[in-house]
C-alpha cells in the first residue's frame, strides 16, 4: 500500500515525538521572551521532578543560587543567538531539590530565520559534583586541622626550648631552631647556653630519639636535668655520666644522643662530650674550617664509657654545636654531609665578613648563612639546632661588647626632653641583640630612671612639680653608662649631681606620682638607690638575653609606628576611640591627657584608648590613664575602656601596674 503525504508526514511527526520523548538525555524547548516550555521530554521531566511543563516560564521551574546560574547563560543565547555550554550550574528544582547541570544550549529559529527560542540539553551531574565538593571540604578540614596541629607543635617547641641565649662581653653566642618542613610531630631536638658562676660558658646540643609528645616532654626532662648538672658540677664529663644515671632509668630517654662543650672564661679553650652525637665544628678566622675529634662515646644508655676531650681555640675561632638533622640531609651520605657542612661554613664566614645587620653578631649571621645554604639545596627531614659561640677579643674576630656612656646637660629654666638618652639607650640595646621583651624593659626602666633624675635632681628643696614636663630651677648633668657583666647581666647606672631628695609620699595635683621608680623595680631584676650629698645613683641589672630563633614564619608584635608620638581620633555612635603611635613618654602625655578630656562624653558612651601601636608607656601616661578610669568613677558618665595588643609593650606595662584593660 503507498501512503499519502499527508499521512507519512504525520507518521514521521509522532515517530520523532516518540523518539524525542524516549531519548536518554533531558531534552527541553522554550520559546518567546519568556522562555516558556514548549516541548519537554521524559527525561527532562523526571529531572526536574514535574510533568507540568507546558507553556510555564522557565524561571517558575528553575529557581536559582548562587553565582553559577543557568538562566542568564540561556537569555543570551536567545539574545545573540549564538550556542553555549554550561558547565556545573546549580538550580532548584521542584520540592526544593538541588540540581547541578551541564548543559548544551542551541538558538532556535523559525523557518523565516528569526530567534524564536532555546533548545536545552542537560545532564545532570549532581553525584560528580558533590563528589568533588565533599573532597575539597575533607581536604580544607585536613589542612586547616594541619595548621592547628602544626601552630601546637611550634607552641610546644617555643615553650620546651630557651628563649634566648646569654649576652657577655666576651664572647658571641647565637643559636637558631629551624622545624622539620610538613612535620605536625613535636620533635627531641634541644639546645641551650647558659653561663657558670665561675664565668665560663656551657653549650649543649641534644636530640632524643622518635617525635611526638612524649619525645618533647622527654627533651624537656633532660634539658632540665643536664642544666642542674652543669651548674651543681661543672665539668662536661661528671654532668654527661649524670644525665646518663638519670637516662638509664627512663627507657624513652636511651639512645639519646648529645655534646656538651664548656668554654673556659678567657673562651681560649673549650672541654667538650661527644655522646653518640657528631663533633663540634671550628670555624677559624681565616683557613679551612675543621671538625674536633669526637670523644669517642656512646649515646645515653648505651652503657658505654664516656670520654672528655680538650682543645685550645684560636682569636677569632668560632665554634659550632648542631643537631644530626644538619648532615643527615636527604640525599647526602653523612661524609658527603660533612664536607658540605665544612664549605657552607666556609662561605659562610666569608660572606659576613664582619658585615652583619644592627643587633646581630658574627656568629648569628653565620649561623643563619650556615642554614640557608645547606636547606635551600637538599632541603631538610628532620628538626636542626645549631649553636654557635666566639670569642669577642678583636683578634680576628669581633671586639668586646659595647659599652653604653652619655652625660646629658641638664639647664635652669629649660624643659628637659630626655628623649635622645633613650634613643641612646635603644640603640646601644640594639647593638648588643637584646631580645624584645629584655628592651623593652630596660628601656622603660631606664626611662623612668632618667626622667626621675632631671624632674626631681635639680628642683629647689620643697619646690611642687610644675605640669608633665616640669621646669628644673638649677643646672647640672645626668649621665647614663650601661656595660655586660661576665655573667651575662646587663647594668645600666644613672647618676646626677643634684640635689639628693629621699623618696616621700607626695600628693599633688596629678595625684600619686610615685609610681615611676616602683614600675622600673618590677621591670628589671634588680634597682638598687645610692643617695648622697653629691647626688643621685641608680642602677639597674637585668639579666638580658640574645632572642635564640625558633624558624617557624612566625609573626609578632607589628612595631611599625616606633618613634615619634601621634594621636588619632575616631567616633562611630556613642563610641569614641583614641589610637596612640609612637612613644608615650613625658613630653607626650600631656598631648593625651588633652585628648581624653576633650574626648565627648554622655550618658551610655565608651571612650576606647587604644595603646597596641605605643611602644613606650611611661608612668606619668599610666597616672593619665588611672585617672581617667577613676574619673568614670567618680562622675559616673560613660565608660573608658583601654586597649592593648597582646605581647605590646603597653600590655606588658598595663598588666605590671594592674591597670584593667582588654587585649586586641
Amino acid at each position: 500500500m503507498t501512503r499519502s503525504g499527508g499521512a507519512a508526514d504525520r507518521e514521521d511527526t509522532l515517530a520523532a515525538g516518540e523518539a524525542f520523548e524516549a531519548m536518554p538525555v533531558a531534552l527541553a524547548r522554550l520559546r518567546g521572551a519568556d522562555l516558556r516550555f514548549a516541548a519537554a521530554n521524559a527525561a527532562y521531566r523526571a529531572l526536574v521532578g514535574t510533568e507540568d511543563l507546558l507553556d510555564r516560564p522557565a524561571r517558575e521551574v528553575l529557581s536559582e543560587d548562587g553565582e553559577q546560574r543557568l538562566l542568564p547563560a540561556i537569555e543570551r543565547v536567545l539574545a545573540t543567538g549564538q550556542p553555549a555550554s554550561s558547565v556545573e550550574r546549580h538550580v532548584v528544582v521542584a520540592g526544593g531539590r538541588g540540581l547541578w547541570l551541564d548543559s548544551v544550549l542551541a538558538p532556535v529559529h523559525d523557518d523565516d530565520g528569526a530567534l524564536v527560542g532555546v533548545d536545552v540539553y542537560a545532564a545532570d551531574v549532581t553525584e560528580r559534583v558533590e563528589a568533588r565538593l565533599e573532597a575539597e571540604q575533607r581536604a580544607r578540614h585536613a589542612e586547616s586541622k594541619y595548621a592547628r596541629a602544626r601552630e601546637l607543635v611550634v607552641a610546644m617547641q617555643d615553650a620546651m626550648l630557651p628563649h634566648g641565649v646569654p649576652i657577655l662581653p666576651h664572647v658571641d653566642v647565637a643559636a637558631r631552631y629551624l622545624l622539620a618542613e610538613g612535620d605536625t610531630r613535636a620533635g627531641g631536638d634541644w639546645f641551650d647556653a647558659l653561663v657558670l658562676d665561675d664565668g665560663r660558658v656551657a653549650l649543649a646540643v641534644g636530640d632524643v630519639v622518635g617525635h611526638g609528645v612524649a619525645a618533647s616532654t622527654v627533651m624537656g626532662q633532660l634539658r632540665a636535668v643536664l642544666r642542674a648538672a652543669v651548674c651543681e658540677h661543672g665539668d662536661p664529663l661528671r654532668a654527661v655520666e649524670f644525665l646518663d644515671r638519670y637516662a638509664r632509668a627512663d627507657p624513652a630517654a636511651s639512645s639519646t644522643s648529645l655534646v656538651l662543650a664548656v668554654l673556659s672564661a678567657d673562651a681560649d679553650r673549650v672541654d667538650y662530650v661527644t655522646a653518640g652525637h657528631p663533633p663540634p665544628l671550628v670555624v677559624p678566622a681565616t683557613g679551612q674550617p675543621r671538625f674536633l675529634p669526637g670523644s669517642g662515646s656512646g649515646t645515653l644508655g648505651s652503657g658505654l664509657p664516656f670520654h672528655q676531650v680538650r682543645e685550645d681555640l684560636d682569636p677569632g675561632d668560632l665554634l659550632v654545636l648542631y643537631s644530626d638533622g644538619l648532615v643527615e640531609r636527604p640525599g647526602r651520605t653523612a661524609p658527603h654531609s660533612s664536607l658540605e657542612l665544612v664549605t657552607a661554613a666556609r662561605e659562610a664566614r666569608d660572606a659576613v665578613g664582619g658585615r652583619h645587620a644592627r643587633g646581630s653578631t658574627g656568629a648569628d649571621a653565620v649561623c643563619e648563612e650556615v642554614l640557608d645554604r645547606l636547606t635551600r639545596r637538599t632541603g631538610y627531614a628532620d628538626d636542626i639546632s645549631v649553636l654557635a659561640v666566639q670569642r669577642r677579643d678583636g683578634e680576628g674576630g669581633p671586639g668586646p661588647a659595647p659599652h653604653l656612656e652619655l652625660v646629658i646637660d641638664v639647664e635652669a629654666g629649660r624643659r628637659q626632653d630626655v628623649r635622645e638618652a633613650r634613643a641612646a639607650i635603644t640603640e646601644w640595646l640594639e647593638d648588643l641583640g637584646v631580645g624584645d621583651a629584655d628592651a623593652m624593659a630596660l628601656t622603660h626602666a631606664a626611662h623612668e630612671i632618667v626622667t626621675n633624675a632631671v624632674e626631681h635632681a635639680f628642683a629647689e628643696e620643697g619646690e611642687p612639680d610644675h605640669g608633665p614636663v616640669p621646669v628644673p630651677s638649677r643646672s647640672g648633668t645626668v649621665t647614663v653608662e650601661g656595660r655586660v657583666r661576665r655573667d651575662g647581666r646587663l647594668d645600666l647606672e644613672v647618676r646626677d649631681d643634684g640635689r639628693w631628695r629621699p623618696p616621700v609620699a607626695r600628693s599633688t595635683a596629678r595625684g600619686d606620682r610615685g609610681r615611676g621608680l616602683a614600675m622600673a623595680a618590677a621591670l628589671v631584676d634588680d634597682l638598687a638607690v645610692v643617695g648622697r650629698e653629691g647626688g643621685t645613683r641608680v642602677v639597674l641589672t637585668h639579666h638580658a638575653q640574645r632572642a635564640a630563633t625558633l624558624l617557624t614564619g612566625q609573626g609578632g608584635y607589628d612595631d611599625e609606628h616606633v618613634g615619634d608620638f601621634d594621636l588619632e581620633e575616631t567616633s562611630s555612635g556613642d563610641r569614641t576611640t583614641v589610637r596612640a603611635y609612637g612613644e608615650l613618654d613625658l613630653a607626650a602625655t600631656a598631648e593625651l591627657e588633652s585628648a581624653l578630656l576633650a574626648a565627648p562624653r554622655g550618658a551610655g558612651s565608651e571612650l576606647v584608648v587604644d595603646l597596641s601601636e605605643v611602644t613606650l608607656l611611661c608612668s606619668a601616661a599610666v597616672q593619665v590613664l588611672s585617672e581617667a578610669l577613676r574619673r568614670d568613677d567618680r562622675v559616673g558618665v560613660g565608660q573608658t575602656t583601654l586597649l592593648a595588643e597582646v605581647g605590646s609593650p603597653a600590655q606588658r606595662v598595663l598588666d605590671l601596674v594592674r591597670l584593667p584593660h582588654r587585649t586586641a
